[in-house]
């Protein structure tokens, strides 16, 4: 029996390594958890249907009957697109997005707020990047390096900088607040 506790030990432990990434909407880093939650809902269950006292056995069932509709209300809306904080414009122009640039290039995708969304929505691979800062020396960089040749990108920040401009041979596409830039190395 000191197996199992050692286990749940082991468990608890990397609960608390992994509560950054928990928080970071990473919900699937909690798969380790639910075998033993399983167990531990069962055992308690089972000692309450033990106790002599029905109220317990009654209270167990409301209790259990409001979580589910109040559960349900808490997450209704969380699976609509408008709360995934993904641009609705990838959603909107989603088609075209993905047949402007060939399937087997790399891309660049910047300012992605939905932690990675981005690419899959257009089914792309590449190095994408959560915020408007985006270095130029990493755009050279990627070009030089990487052969990298297209950009996805709703940064207006970007956009505006002079320096950014030299980098773009031209714009594929302007899909709503989204852009798709042919890139070059600067002359």
């Amino acid at each position: 029996m000191d197996w199992f506790f050692a286990v749940i030990f082991m468990c608890f432990l990397y609960l608390i390594l992994e509560l950054h990434a928990i928080t970071d909407v990473h919900d699937y880093y909690m798969f380790p958890f639910i075998p033993w939650l399983f167990i531990l809902v069962g055992l308690g269950i089972q000692f309450i249907f033990q106790l002599s006292n029905k109220w317990s056995v009654y209270f167990l069932i409301a209790f259990t009957g409001f979580m589910g509709f109040y559960i349900r209300n808490i997450i209704e809306g969380t699976w609509d697109k408008k709360n995934s904080q993904v641009n609705m414009d990838l959603y909107k122009y989603q088609d075209q997005l993905k047949t402007i640039v060939p399937n087997d290039k790399r891309v660049i995708i910047l300012n992605d707020m939905s932690n990675v969304m981005f690419p899959y929505i257009i089914d792309k691979q590449g190095n994408v990047f959560s915020k408007d800062d985006l270095p130029i020396a990493y755009i050279h960089d990627m070009i030089k390096r990487q052969g990298i040749e297209y950009m996805y990108s709703d940064s207006e920040k970007l956009n505006q900088l002079d320096t950014f401009q030299t980098y773009i041979d031209t714009l594929l596409l302007k899909a709503g607040t989204v852009n798709v830039y042919k890139l070059k190395l600067p002359d």
